[in-house]
């Protein structure tokens, strides 16, 4: 492991883990409806070149990006809004930019990738396309070559390609003593099973909830390394891989149980699929997870996972969802329950109006 995340050795690392994905993991190829490119990008530039903003037109094709998820944790300093638009269009220095996006240019250029989707920069933000936009994240996320993920800043104006406090102590090892060869041998105490985790800042917002489950592969940097994950293996940068085993579905990650779950269905059109309780299992999980995090507009409880409903919807032949919940198994959705909270929230008179007119109070995103 390096000390420095933006050394050339460690972004070769994550270059590598990419590189070895594309070229054997089929699995892990984005699904080929979803190679149509967003709207806009960001054209990452490179030492020479400003990084500058694209909008791409239906038929462009063969266009590969990086999606970005990250906590903005406060107003970035640069958004896309009517008046920086043409600004944007003719490029601006990175060191314009905040910390996480300039860093994260620096990992898109580093993985050989010209463009790069981040939501501040590639969604007006001062009207109403955000909501149009929003519906679309399936898509965005899902047909993204890789999505990087910012696991352990809490804003956007901090980075992330900090300086790590490493827990390997070096020592000098000769493997051909006669031929004056050395190799590199590092020993470390047994590593904190925290540090395998994404338990940062990052896994408690509710917008990054589908953004991680969403793609097929995901490249994680938190404060200790960078993690990989796709449908495939979990790699780590202080050397460990672990193959992903077909285990039994109930039991896996939950990552895992959503790129499998299609295939757990039964694929017979006769079968009566609606009507099996297992068929929305995995979506009351998603919601149980869901729950436990914040968001800064409650407003955005429904469509931040609306993407995750898309995909949801099509595998289990396009029931009819309503307010978070499935028409086809409607009461037995109903049976919700709020554990560990009171069941209405402690709010003012005002933001309580506002809250129960956007979601019926038979929801659970009324809570």
């Amino acid at each position: 492991m390096e000390k420095d995340p933006a050394s050339k050795r460690s972004f070769e690392i994550a270059s590598r883990w990419l590189k070895n994905c594309a070229e054997n993991h089929s699995a892990c190829r984005p699904p080929t409806e979803f190679q149509k490119p967003p709207k806009r990008l960001i054209h990452v530039g490179n030492k020479t070149q400003n990084p500058f903003l694209v909008e791409t037109f239906p038929d462009l094709q063969h266009v590969e990006w990086l999606s970005l998820s990250y906590c903005w944790g406060g107003e970035p300093s640069m958004k896309l809004t009517n008046d920086t638009m043409n600004m944007l269009k003719n490029g601006i220095s990175l060191t314009n930019f905040d910390a996480t996006i300039q860093d994260a240019v620096l990992v898109t250029r580093a993985l050989g990738i010209s463009y790069i989707w981040i939501d501040a920069l590639c969604i007006l933000q001062d009207c109403d396309e955000w909501s149009e936009e929003a519906s679309k994240m399936n898509e965005i996320y899902g047909g993204s070559i890789v999505t990087l993920v910012i696991a352990s800043s809490r804003s956007v104006k901090n980075g992330f390609l900090n300086e790590r406090d490493l827990k390997y102590i070096p020592v000098a090892y000769s493997t051909d003593l006669a031929e004056g060869r050395r190799a590199k041998l590092f020993l470390s105490p047994e590593w904190d099973d925290s540090e395998r985790e994404y338990n940062g800042p990052w896994s408690k917002r509710g917008w990054t909830m589908q953004e991680g489950l969403l793609p097929n592969r995901l490249l994680h940097y938190t404060a200790s390394q960078i993690i990989w994950k796709c449908c495939e293996e979990q790699r780590f940068e202080r050397g460990v891989t672990e193959p992903f085993d077909s285990g039994f579905l109930w039991q896996l990650p939950t990552f895992l149980k959503f790129k499998g779950f299609k295939n757990y269905l039964p694929t017979n059109l006769d079968y009566p699929l609606m009507s099996q309780s297992e068929t929305f299992r995995l979506w009351y999980d998603l919601v149980e997870d869901y729950t436990q995090r914040s968001l800064t507009k409650i407003s955005d409880r429904l469509v931040a996972i609306s993407g995750l409903a898309r995909i949801y919807g099509d595998m289990i032949r396009n029931p009819t969802y309503v307010a978070g919940l499935w028409k086809e198994d409607l009461i037995r959705g109903l049976l919700w329950h709020v554990e560990g909270t009171t069941l209405i929230p402690k709010r003012s008179a005002d933001n309580i109006s506002t809250f129960h007119e956007a979601f019926p109070s038979w929801s659970w995103a009324s809570v």
